[in-house]
């Protein structure tokens, strides 16, 4: 099953989330107007790349509908999907893939069918924080995606923005130097356990 996405504003969610003090949020218009280029840009390649997250990590997607809500000034996070508008609709694009690979993987169903394989393959990186641990696999399947669907510039221009993200530059460097489809197979129910 291939769950079906839906973009959502909610003017009490958008009111209720944590942001700093001086924080203004955009115009409706920015809102609705940014929201429909990433729902149609998402529209393009939303049921390739749902389909290739479960085909990749080798789990299935347990929920039929994923709402996306749109809010400004927050951090991006996976469970209720949430995303910050921003002009750069590739960047949110992008964004939108990283928090669905956290979602697939975080479905409980799913989290219990590789939670051993996680904690071994992020116990390979004893030393780096958790946050560093725990998006390697995230951009390994990431690493993935944007080569499947993308291309090589695309997955250069992810890398070069985050590098100011410490544990974010540190886990693609991680990515980088390994082979992200070993990586992958690591965490992959399908193949056998190294």
């Amino acid at each position: 099953m291939i769950p079906k996405t839906q973009f959502h504003y909610s003017n009490i969610y958008q009111k209720r989330l944590a942001r700093a003090k001086n924080f203004v949020a955009p115009k409706d218009e920015v809102f609705f107007k940014n929201t429909r280029k990433l729902e149609l840009k998402w529209r393009k390649v939303e049921k390739k790349i749902l389909k290739e997250l479960s085909c990749v990590t080798g789990l299935k997607w347990q929920e039929s509908h994923i709402y996306i809500y749109i809010t400004s000034g927050v951090v991006c996070f996976s469970s209720p999907l949430t995303m910050t508008i921003l002009d750069d609709i590739d960047f949110m694009l992008d964004t939108l893939v990283h928090e669905l690979i956290h979602r697939i993987i975080s479905e409980n169903e799913n989290w219990q069918i590789i939670e051993k394989r996680w904690n071994k393959l992020i116990g390979k990186h004893k030393r780096e924080s958790l946050n560093v641990r725990i998006h390697v696999p995230i951009h390994a399947i990431h690493k993935h995606i944007f080569l499947k669907f993308f291309n090589q510039k695309r997955l250069e221009t992810e890398i070069e923005r985050v590098k100011d993200d410490k544990d974010y530059a540190r886990a693609w460097a991680l990515v980088e130097k390994q082979d992200h489809k070993e990586i992958i197979k690591a965490l992959n129910p399908r193949f056998k356990s190294q």
